[in-house]
């Protein structure tokens, strides 16, 4: 669970939100603006006036990156080339928090 509260982007997003639950709308913002889905921690029990978000990265078959992992070293390398999606949507999210307003 990330806590984004004493970000100044957080703020910012506060100010926006009028009404509805910072988590839930910051979540909603950033699906619409960057395509990333995050569960924000409204859904694991913390309180609805907090900016925070569970982070989850899955997006590779498994087992086929195990085989790979058994015969390549498992460096920055082998990360950018086997896990290519994953690394395009922490892009996308440090992209869109970033420039979010």
């Amino acid at each position: 669970m990330v806590n984004f509260d004493d970000l100044p982007k957080a703020k910012e997003l506060r100010a926006q939100c009028g009404n509805i639950p910072i988590g839930e709308f910051v979540f909603e913002k950033m699906l619409k603006e960057s395509k990333v889905a995050l569960l924000h921690g409204i859904a694991f029990g913390r309180p609805v006036d907090e900016l925070s978000f569970r982070l989850s990265f899955t997006d590779f078959n498994g087992e086929d990156l195990l085989e790979k992992a058994k015969t390549q070293e498992i460096n920055e390398d082998f990360i950018f080339e086997h896990c290519k999606h994953l690394i395009a949507g922490l892009e996308s999210l440090i992209t869109w928090w970033n420039s979010a307003s």
